[in-house]
C-alpha cells in the first residue's frame, strides 16, 4: 500500500456535531490519510473554534479555511477547490462531511488506483445503513448487494460523495466552476465531463468502498464512532 499519498476534501457549513462524527470515523481507517483540508463554507456556530483548539489531537494533519457565507453552490465549489489547491497528497478523495466511511474505505481506493496504475478515477458508493451499521455490514459482505448509486457514470455525477483521483487531474481543469449557479450534481457533472475530456480517464467503482450517510442522530456520539 505504499507510494499513494492521499488527502481527503470536505466543505461544511453550521454542521459542528456531524464534523465531529465525520473526523472520529476517518480516524478508524486501516490506513490514515496525509491530512483532512476543511472548507468551512460560512459557518456560524462553533466549527471555526473547535477546530482550532483541536485540529493537533486527531491522527493525521487537519488543513482549514473559513469563507464568508455566499449562495450555496457557490461556497461549496469554492471551499473545495481550497482544499485542491492546498492540499499536500498526490490523490484526493473528496467526500461530505455527512458521509460516514467504513473503517477500509481509502484502503479499497488505494488498492484500485494500484491495481489500475494510472489514468483513473475510483468511484466508491453510498449506502442507507446507519453509521454504527457499516462494519457489521462490511463484514458480511452485505455490500455486494448494493447498486452503483452514480446518477450518470458517463461523466462522473455525484463525485462529491465518495471519489478519488489524482490531484494533478483537479488543478489541471482548474477544479469546480465557481460561477456555474446549479445545484451540486451540476457542478459536479461539469468537473467529471471536464477531467474526462482532458485526461481520458477511465471510470472504476468500487462497491465495497461505500459510506453511510447521515444526520446526527440524538443516541449516537462521535466517541462512540471510536469503538467501531
Amino acid at each position: 500500500m505504499d507510494g499513494l499519498d492521499f488527502s481527503v476534501s470536505v466543505s461544511t457549513y453550521n454542521r459542528i456535531n456531524t464534523l465531529k462524527i465525520f473526523l472520529d470515523f476517518w480516524s478508524n481507517q486501516t490506513i490514515l490519510p496525509r491530512e483532512i483540508c476543511i472548507g468551512i463554507d460560512g459557518s456560524n456556530d462553533d466549527t471555526l473554534n473547535f477546530l482550532k483548539d483541536k485540529c493537533l489531537s486527531y491522527p493525521f494533519k487537519i488543513k482549514f479555511n473559513y469563507f464568508n457565507r455566499i449562495q450555496n453552490y457557490y461556497g461549496l465549489a469554492r471551499c473545495h477547490n481550497w482544499n485542491f489547491n492546498n492540499s499536500e497528497g498526490s490523490y484526493i478523495l473528496i467526500t461530505d462531511d455527512d458521509a460516514a466511511p467504513h473503517k477500509r474505505l481509502l484502503e479499497h481506493h488505494i488498492e484500485k488506483h494500484l491495481e489500475y496504475k494510472n489514468n483513473i478515477i475510483v468511484v466508491g458508493n453510498r449506502s442507507t445503513f446507519l453509521p454504527y451499521e457499516i462494519e457489521d455490514i462490511y463484514n458480511k459482505n452485505e455490500w455486494e448487494k448494493l447498486e452503483i448509486s452514480i446518477d450518470n457514470p458517463d461523466h462522473i455525477n455525484c463525485i462529491f460523495n465518495n471519489v478519488s483521483l489524482r490531484r494533478d487531474f483537479l488543478i489541471g481543469v482548474g477544479g469546480y466552476n465557481e460561477k456555474l449557479i446549479h445545484y451540486m450534481d451540476a457542478l459536479d457533472s461539469d468537473l467529471g465531463r471536464r477531467i474526462v475530456d482532458k485526461y481520458e480517464v477511465k471510470k472504476v467503482f468500487c462497491k465495497k468502498s461505500f459510506t453511510s450517510r447521515y444526520t446526527h442522530p440524538n443516541d449516537f456520539q462521535p466517541s462512540e464512532t471510536r469503538k467501531l
